[in-house]
């Protein structure tokens, strides 16, 4: 086993679904402050076939695997991309939190999760009225998120996916993320969802396939309002769970709530 705190600086942990490049363990090393070096953990289950939400619950065994491996190398914080795998197939805050805590105490250090991780940054902006865009989710996809928002209290005004911005067209599989994750229609649907909920405390962006941390300040911007996305709210969690500094201009409002 490996040591959690070295002259090295701490270990930080990466999980991340099966059959998916995975960009997290770069950014987080550019987005830190403080020195790190990271191990990554892929859930070893090829072929998981994801458009069935139950597949997604039914992996939790191998996720605590995965999570377990990681705790070994000497990891002292864990960050889990893909979005559903803690809330998947579940409808209660208590549950949710269950399976995280469970994953937690496989790895033996602490986990923050996609997730929920948007939940912390939303409470930690005092954001309760949101509109959420899921870009590239399928209708079963995008009612589970609504559920388990909802579950931690806050008040889900809309939700869409990017097939709102084209008539005729409708999203049937995650697989075709890559036709809907691109910036210029991302920022699209956010601006839609703003103009459908103007006083919205925040705007969500669901979907580890959508990679906002370069776009969150101009957005911001754009917008008026916060922008917290799965990857960048993962990020907030992992930086405060392993005490670390973040580097400046990336996190947007997050930034501020991380001081």
């Amino acid at each position: 086993m490996t040591d959690r705190q070295s002259n090295n600086g701490p270990i930080i942990g990466i999980l991340s679904p099966p059959d998916w490049c995975e960009p997290s363990v770069d950014e987080f090393r550019a987005l830190s402050a403080t020195p790190v070096r990271m191990q990554q953990a892929m859930v070893p289950l090829p072929g998981l076939e994801y458009d069935d939400l139950r597949n997604i619950a039914n992996a939790q065994p191998q996720v605590e695997v995965a999570a377990r491996l990681l705790g070994n190398a000497g990891a002292c914080a864990i960050g889990m991309t893909g979005t559903p795998f803690v809330w998947a197939g579940l409808s209660t805050k208590a549950d949710i939190l269950a399976r995280k805590a469970s994953i937690a105490e496989a790895a033996g250090c602490e986990v923050v999760m996609a997730g929920t991780a948007i939940c912390d940054a939303l409470q930690a902006l005092d954001a309760q009225r949101i509109a959420v865009a899921t870009p590239y989710y399928t209708p079963k996809w995008r009612a589970q998120t609504e559920i388990a928002l909802r579950a931690f209290g806050f008040d889900v005004a809309a939700t869409a996916s990017a097939d709102i911005l084209t008539a005729g067209t409708s999203i049937t599989s995650i697989a075709d993320h890559d036709a809907t994750s691109d910036m210029d229609t991302v920022l699209r649907l956010l601006t839609s969802l703003r103009h459908q909920v103007p006083d919205s405390d925040a705007l969500v962006v669901a979907g580890a396939g959508v990679r906002m941390l370069e776009a969150t300040p101009r957005f911001e911007a754009e917008l008026g309002c916060p922008v917290v996305s799965s990857d960048t709210a993962l990020y907030f969690s992992l930086l405060s769970a392993a005490n670390l500094s973040v580097q400046p201009g990336l996190l947007g409002s997050m930034e501020a709530a991380l001081l």
